[in-house]
């Protein structure tokens, strides 16, 4: 870390209906026991997309959260949603439920449950709530399968419809949260009634209190050269499109298989390929292990390659933000000690509360006169001090600030999975948050397993310390990463000699490491940090 890179740290409408999601379990749910972990695809139990009677849901994984939109005057006690889930069944009181088939009654909140191939469960819960009186917007828009872009503010919907598309006689799709719909008096029906598009056409959206607001509906078809992709989702989920780089991104929920997916797109062009194998949307399957090249071939030929990418989201809980602190190896608010022979990859810092005095045992630090930051042979990396020149001492107060609040964030992650025993000797772990009530050991001579892909997260919660027995190890295996694994540990972490240990440590106290041993991961101390002859490694990013 160089002295710049200090400055790191420094509609819906009425209409919308709020599904309320609590994760209140993973891997098992609260209060259950581990002993072991499943597969990464085997522990995904989440949902993807979510509609009730053809209104979209807007799916906040991050907050496990769902908000739907149904018009004013829609009962509630039988509604048919429509959803995309990655776990083997969900059910609603014991009833399993079929996407698009089953109903229920959303009077009162319902709970869906989703269980996962290994038995994980994950419950949305899901509150339902009808639009206001006065609410009268066109949600959604689309015609023959081409979705409309809505102004809301200037109540104008454009469509662009590919080159040789007849506009005398087009169907539209639509979601209004009004009571109803109108073109020059006549009703329409969604997916049923035609209209001529050749000019602009108003649709007169009427609320439950007769009040009234028109829509204005222009439709213009594709030139020969047009050839964009305007629209593309993936079982339901939208992705990103990039018009400028010609880019398509699809974030896929958790334990998705994506070697036979089926995509659904809008295109302004005559034809759309894949290695010269034509697509229909909605129908034709394709392996996305790796980019997909799509070519979109326009009315007079010329054509236009888009890269589809699609990403998985991890396993887990989500990754704890580390803030300023992140930027160290190692940080320790009182001071840290080595051998001479101790190897750090990475930075290293103290915290506020101290000098540089506190980091002098076992590091030969050399500071150039004004200098923001010391250098050392045992630290591949640079050295930080309060008492060094600016900008280090705010960065210091900053990533000291930061290391509590990820500790605390990490403490306060709710209903983890209790460990069954305080031994972790021989245990493997799938991704999720699990948490001890006593102190945790790793036998001398064992392993603890630590199995899952790259995008997944573990968060390891110890009401005490954690000690480690010699020649033990803490291992990452099918594509785990360290800086995707988290340690709250509320007193200290004893490392025994010629061991190895892996993952993002927040002690409330003391980290002491063996001699000899490895840590590949960062060692984030509300105390001290002892070492002896060590190898430390900053996680890959």
């Amino acid at each position: 870390m160089k002295a710049k890179n200090y400055y790191w740290g420094c509609i819906s409408t009425a209409l919308t209906l709020l599904v309320s999601v609590s994760l209140v379990g993973c891997s098992g749910g609260g209060g259950d026991s581990a002993s072991g972990g499943g597969s990464t695809a085997g522990s995904a139990s989440s949902i993807a997309a979510f509609s009730i009677n053809g209104q979209t849901g807007t799916v906040n994984q991050a907050t496990n959260s769902i908000a739907v939109t149904v018009p004013n005057g829609t009962p509630l006690n039988s509604l048919i949603a429509t959803f995309t889930a990655t776990g083997s069944v969900v059910k609603v009181g014991g009833t399993t439920q079929v996407s698009g088939v089953t109903s229920n009654n959303f009077t009162t909140p319902v709970a869906y449950v989703v269980t996962a191939a290994n038995g994980a469960t994950t419950t949305y819960q899901v509150t339902v709530t009808a639009a206001s009186m006065t609410a009268k917007a066109i949600t959604n828009y689309s015609l023959n399968g081409v979705v409309g872009t809505i102004n809301s503010v200037a109540k104008t919907i454009n469509v662009v419809m590919p080159t040789g598309t007849s506009l005398n006689a087009l169907t539209a799709t639509f979601t209004a949260t009004g009571s109803g719909i109108t073109i020059a008096s006549t009703p329409q029906v969604s997916g049923v009634t035609s209209n001529n598009f050749t000019n602009p056409v108003s649709y007169l959206v009427t609320a439950a209190d007769s009040s009234t607001e028109t829509y204005s509906v222009t439709v213009i078809v594709a030139a020969a050269t047009s050839k964009a992709l305007t629209s593309y989702s993936l079982n339901g989920v939208s992705g990103t499109i990039n018009q400028a780089t010609q880019n398509i991104v699809v974030a896929m929920p958790s334990g998705t298989a994506v070697n036979a997916l089926i995509a659904s797109f809008n295109t302004t062009g005559s034809s759309v390929s894949i290695s010269g194998v034509t697509q229909a949307s909605g129908a034709t399957i394709n392996n996305f292990t790796n980019p997909v090249a799509y070519v979109v071939t326009a009315a007079d030929l010329s054509t236009a390659s888009y890269t589809v990418t699609v990403t998985v989201a991890g396993a887990g809980p989500a990754p704890v933000a580390l803030g300023n602190v992140g930027s160290f190896v190692l940080f320790a608010d009182s001071g840290m000690s080595s051998s001479p022979d101790s190897a750090i990859t990475g930075d290293v810092g103290v915290g506020p509360s101290v000098t540089s005095t506190a980091i002098t045992t076992g590091f030969t630090l050399t500071l150039p006169a004004g200098g923001a930051f010391a250098t050392a042979p045992q630290v591949t990396g640079n050295v930080y001090a309060v008492d060094y020149a600016d900008p280090t001492p705010v960065f210091i107060v900053s990533a000291s600030n930061d290391m509590l609040t990820a500790y605390n964030d990490a403490a306060g992650r709710p209903n983890p999975i209790i460990l069954a025993s305080s031994d972790l000797s021989g245990l493997t772990l799938a991704p999720g948050l699990y948490s001890s009530p006593v102190s945790l050991n790793l036998l001398a001579n064992t392993t603890l397993t630590l199995n899952g892909g790259p995008n997944d997260v573990w968060i390891i919660q110890v009401a005490g310390g954690v000690t480690t027995g010699a020649v033990s190890q803490v291992l990452l295996t099918g594509g785990a990463v360290s800086r995707n694994v988290f340690w709250q540990i509320q007193t200290s972490l004893s490392v025994g000699a010629s061991s190895s240990f892996s993952g993002v440590v927040l002690t409330g106290t003391t980290a002491i490491i063996g001699a000899n041993s490895t840590v590949n991961g960062r060692l984030l101390s509300q105390t001290a940090i002892t070492m002896d002859a060590d190898t430390i490694t900053q996680p890959a990013q």
